[in-house]
């Protein structure tokens, strides 16, 4: 499956790319797709087939969390 991870700076999508890697996850820095956002220029990109939102949920750099089905973007989670 594949999610897309949005943030507020850079810094916090290069932070959570370090978090991702002591995870064993393989996350990748992307343009953040226009049609999803237009604030901070990158995401992380990741595939995971049992991806837990939960742990992230208390990370203050994530603005949004979406899964792309092939054919479009759903929102996972939004931070407040």
């Amino acid at each position: 499956m594949k999610y897309v991870m949005l943030f507020y700076t850079h810094f916090g999508a290069m932070k959570l790319k370090k978090t991702f890697k002591n995870l064993n996850i393989d996350a990748k820095t992307k343009p953040t797709p226009r049609i999803l956002s237009s604030s901070c220029g990158v995401c992380l990109e990741f595939y995971d087939e049992e991806f837990d939102i939960s742990i992230f949920l208390d990370e203050e750099e994530i603005q949004s969390i979406y899964f792309y089905d092939g054919n479009e973007y759903i929102k996972k989670y939004e931070s407040e």
